[in-house]
């Protein structure tokens, strides 16, 4: 069975989450750098990559017991919120990975776009096409089930340092004087956040395939770093290739250059990654539901599923409100596991036999609040997704606040009772 791959070494688990972080995540370092400059962006993603980091640690060490008893995302929320909110977190996460499977072609179909529109014969017609194509490349490779992933991320991982290598050498000349202005800003910080914190909440998933405890430990230390340089990278060509929307030696030139056409393999290669990594996910979040989607007959189904979904929603809104919905309800998802993970280590002194009904419930309030927040006003789903995580933890804590306070009360009326009756 595909699950049983519990051999992964540390470089395999980094290479699988590195070569997967998708266009996107390679381009965030570059978006924080032009809305908040250089040297808040460099602070920025330092920051907020190390408390992905710990999120991510917390995240593996509560499904990682040992090699071949590990869980996968769903199983984690199953053991710490119970079998109704694993069922629900299992639809909610099959849909964004369906989401994140056909946007992940749009942006790719895009820069494409951009970079071949000299082309008479290029069209959107034949973008649309092109999309479809590779879609269906991947859902026919993802069939190979996790051992194929692994090799193909195996091998991907290091091109992507070598095509940034050879991006830095053939540009240097053209790197630009600025000024580093280091400031510590909470917005930068948040959008690195929640743009990769859904990833990390389902690291599990893969994670549970690890070697070791410690190959896991130090496959999540090389990911960072890898994610780090990556977005450190793309603020680099931020001022070499100022017009380009993604880091590239390539310019306005036309014709079939050397330079081209490595962009454009560069593209293919960083959505075909993910988007095998995407399909992997949505295998695992719908096993609860429909055991036999975590075979190669699923995992076809899933991604000519999101190939239709690419097809049908080119231009639509509804992709980009299903995927900031469903990162919202994942964030608060995430931060009710991570809560609950906590309490768990820090309470023993008492059983807690209502820790799933009162992380269920919490997760509920901020899933209430994201839906209210995303429909008053969808040009902002950050908002909505913080409003959301806010509302989830402020009503954790409260009521483990009531519930400690409750129960110390009451421990020491008992003492003071059994005090008197010694006397």
């Amino acid at each position: 069975m595909d699950l049983k791959d519990n051999n992964q070494n540390y470089w395999q688990l980094a290479s699988i989450q590195g070569a997967a972080l998708g266009l996107p995540g390679f381009l965030i370092g570059q978006t924080l750098a032009s809305q908040y400059g250089v040297g808040t962006a460099l602070v920025s993603l330092c920051i907020s990559n190390l408390i992905l980091w710990v999120i991510a640690l917390a995240m593996f060490s509560m499904t990682y017991k040992k090699k071949g008893h590990a869980g996968h995302a769903i199983q984690n929320v199953k053991a710490y919120l119970g079998g109704n909110s694993a069922i629900f977190a299992s639809i909610v996460l099959f849909t964004a990975f369906l989401s994140w499977f056909s946007i992940q072609i749009i942006t790719q179909m895009t820069m494409v776009d951009y970079f071949l529109n000299h082309l008479s014969n290029w069209n959107s017609t034949t973008s649309i096409k092109s999309g479809a194509f590779c879609a269906f490349i991947t859902t026919f490779v993802v069939m190979g089930g996790i051992r194929t992933i692994k090799w193909v991320c195996t091998i991907a991982f290091p091109l992507f340092f070598l095509y940034i290598a050879y991006v830095v050498l053939t540009n240097f000349h053209l790197l630009r004087t600025f000024e580093l202005r280091w400031q510590l800003s909470l917005a930068p910080i948040a959008v690195t956040i929640i743009a990769l914190l859904p990833g990390i909440i389902n690291l599990p998933t893969f994670f549970r395939h690890a070697r070791s405890r410690a190959d896991g430990l130090l496959g999540l230390i090389f990911m960072t770093f890898f994610v780090i340089f990556v977005q450190f990278s793309s603020i680099w060509f931020q001022f070499t290739s100022i017009n380009i929307p993604i880091f590239s030696p390539y310019s306005s030139s036309t014709g079939w250059t050397f330079d081209l056409t490595l962009i454009l393999m560069f593209i293919t290669l960083t959505t075909f990654c993910v988007n095998l990594v995407n399909v992997y996910f949505a295998s695992a979040a719908i096993e609860m539901i429909k055991p036999r989607f975590a075979n190669p007959r699923g995992y076809a189904v899933i991604g000519l599923i999101g190939t239709l979904i690419y097809g049908l929603f080119q231009v639509a809104p509804i992709l980009s409100n299903i995927e900031n919905l469903t990162n919202s309800l994942i964030a608060c998802l995430g931060i009710t596991l991570l809560l609950s993970f906590l309490v768990q280590i820090i309470v023993r002194h008492r059983p807690r036999y209502l820790d799933k009904s009162i992380s269920s419930g919490c997760w509920l309030i901020g899933i209430v609040t994201s839906i209210i927040y995303q429909v008053q006003d969808p040009s902002k789903p950050n908002i909505a997704l913080l409003a959301g995580v806010a509302a989830t933890a402020f009503s954790f804590l409260f009521v483990i606040f009531i519930e400690e306070s409750a129960w110390s009360w009451k421990h020491i009326s008992t003492f003071e009772r059994q005090k008197k009756k010694r006397k």
